[in-house]
């Protein structure tokens, strides 16, 4: 009987139309990866890309490059911000801060908007028209939340007919808050994750940050740091906590952990030499942070020099850290 001989690429077929047979003979799934037809991201200071008429064009909450006429440099890929990361690994880059050789296009835009919270963070996809099916969402959101709670007395009381885990319920490790304020700010991160659950039900994915812990920021110098931690973690918990385990529509990305890791002064895997302080100098507010108003020659992502920026956001080699983080969270997540 004479050998039949297969070309390589006839060979291929049979075999993944093999496997593809096998995995649904077995009733496995076939794995397909996702590819969104938008990518948006929402949220506060911590994702915003200057549009406002009062902003610098391009301006964010981290340090800023510059173009040689002193102009805002949103592009330069050693100072990202960690969506832009994000975006990158799909080949593209926000609408409004296009980057050569990636496609920047109406389907992919920074929506974030300054002082955004749980409450507002809806609002955002008014300018596009809401959530549509295949939309992939970046969600980084909490901070202002916090903050108001720390700040506003008549924030830090218990919400009305709050019940399950931010209630105080639960046992052991898995017991809710039970200080009023912590109940608000874990209701906080409850109300983040029900408005992802709505947003899944159209047909969007979701990947959302959860909260770097506000007291070990240099904006909280001078402020409660154990407190403002308390409320960090009683918000992430809230968010955690009300979030199907097994959801393939919403990945979460623990950002609080590698923030914590890079901060760690014993074992960190991150050589930072300077955790606590920002980098900018202390005369520049967070958005006027630049190449130009750092306390050292060079602060781009590539160099473990500083955590922080400036206020509580994050230096470009923590947003490198986070967004590599997300990046893979998303590719990997079995949306």
């Amino acid at each position: 009987m004479p050998l039949v001989s297969f070309r390589p690429s006839r060979l291929a077929s049979l075999l993944a139309a093999a496997g593809t047979l096998l995995a649904a003979g077995c009733g496995g799934d076939v794995y397909q990866r996702f590819e969104p037809q938008r990518i948006l991201s929402l949220g506060d200071e911590y994702s915003y890309i200057g549009t406002s008429p009062d902003d610098a064009p391009g301006a964010r909450y981290t340090v800023d490059a510059l173009n040689s006429d002193g102009s805002r440099n949103c592009a330069d890929d050693g100072y990202w911000l960690w969506n832009q990361r994000v975006v990158a690994r799909y080949g593209r880059a926000f609408a409004e801060c296009p980057v050569s050789g990636h496609v920047s296009d109406g389907s992919t835009r920074a929506l974030a908007r300054e002082r955004a919270t749980v409450n507002t963070l809806a609002s955002q996809l008014d300018a596009v028209g809401g959530v549509k099916d295949k939309d992939l969402l970046l969600v980084f959101v909490g901070a202002n939340d916090v903050w108001d709670i720390y700040r506003n007395p008549s924030a830090q009381v218990r919400p009305p007919d709050l019940k399950g885990y931010c209630a105080g319920e639960g046992e052991g490790d898995n017991k809710g808050p039970t200080v009023p304020e912590q109940q608000a700010a874990c209701a906080r991160g409850q109300a983040l994750a029900e408005q992802l659950l709505a947003w899944t039900k159209v047909g969007a994915r979701v990947v959302v940050l959860d909260l770097p812990y506000q007291g070990s920021t240099p904006q909280a110098a001078s402020e409660d740091r154990a407190r403002l931690n308390s409320l960090t973690e009683a918000f992430n918990k809230g968010l955690r906590f009300n979030l199907p385990d097994n959801s393939r529509y919403i990945a979460l990305v623990l950002a609080n952990n590698r923030v914590e890791l890079a901060q760690k002064t014993e074992n960190s895997p991150y050589p930072f030499l300077n955790r606590t302080e920002a980098v900018c100098t202390t005369e520049s507010s967070a958005k006027a942070c630049t190449t130009a108003t750092l306390k050292i020659a060079d602060a781009s992502s590539n160099r473990y020099e500083y955590v922080f920026a400036a206020e509580r956001y994050l230096s470009p080699t923590m947003n490198r850290l986070i967004g590599d983080l997300a990046a893979d969270r998303a590719r990997d997540q079995p949306f």
